[in-house]
């Protein structure tokens, strides 16, 4: 009977041995209890959701920033078509009277009771202009006719990127007298004003 029991003592003593063996290393530390980890959980759980509600304001704020640049130049679009449609019925009465004055001047001009005498005084070229305002002239020229004038008055133009606006055009002589050309041309000149004195320059150069 003591025989036995010693044997099972032995046995749970090597049984023990066994346990320790194995367990030998092992700390409470290596793997932490649930308490500990569901802080950390918790923390980066709140880190993501942080994390896409900024997102989420940042989308926000530029489909905001969009829509108002969009109503901006539509607003900006609606304006100038509305300013669009009245330049073109904003020709001053002033300037269409000053158009018609340098027209019926080329007619006098160009009458054939002056037209003899100014031949008899070698009549010469001349361009007469009128600035009005906006960057809107008036030029009233009186050339010797030849072919290709009236192109050649337009290219000078071109060249100096005016924008013409309107034209009139009178030939008057016969076979026995000089013929002469008369233009008036109305025309928006840019420039600080030197081009208005270019253009007069070239045209007289023609």
């Amino acid at each position: 009977m003591k025989e036995i029991k010693r044997e099972e003592e032995e046995e749970e003593k090597r049984i023990s041995r066994l346990l320790l063996s194995t367990m030998e290393g092992y700390s409470d530390s290596v793997i932490p209890p649930l308490t500990e980890l569901s802080p950390v959980c918790g923390t980066a759980i709140d880190e993501k959701g942080s994390s896409s509600r900024k997102r989420g304001r940042a989308k926000a704020t530029e489909i905001e920033n969009i829509q108002k640049e969009r109503k901006r130049r539509e607003k900006m679009t609606e304006k100038f078509s509305v300013l669009q449609s009245i330049v073109p019925n904003l020709l001053p009465k002033g300037l269409e009277k000053e158009r018609e004055r340098l027209e019926n001047l080329i007619k006098k001009t160009l009458l054939p009771e002056s037209m003899a005498a100014t031949h008899c005084a070698n009549w010469n070229s001349s361009v007469d202009v009128t600035v009005s305002g906006g960057g809107v002239v008036f030029f009233g020229i009186r050339l010797v006719c030849r072919r290709h004038l009236a192109t050649e008055i337009f290219e000078v133009f071109e060249k100096h990127e005016a924008e013409v606006l309107a034209a009139t055009f009178l030939v008057d002589g016969g076979h026995h007298q000089q013929r002469r050309l008369g233009v008036t041309v109305t025309a928006v000149v840019g420039g600080d004003g030197d081009d208005v004195g270019k253009i007069k320059r070239d045209i007289l150069n023609l």
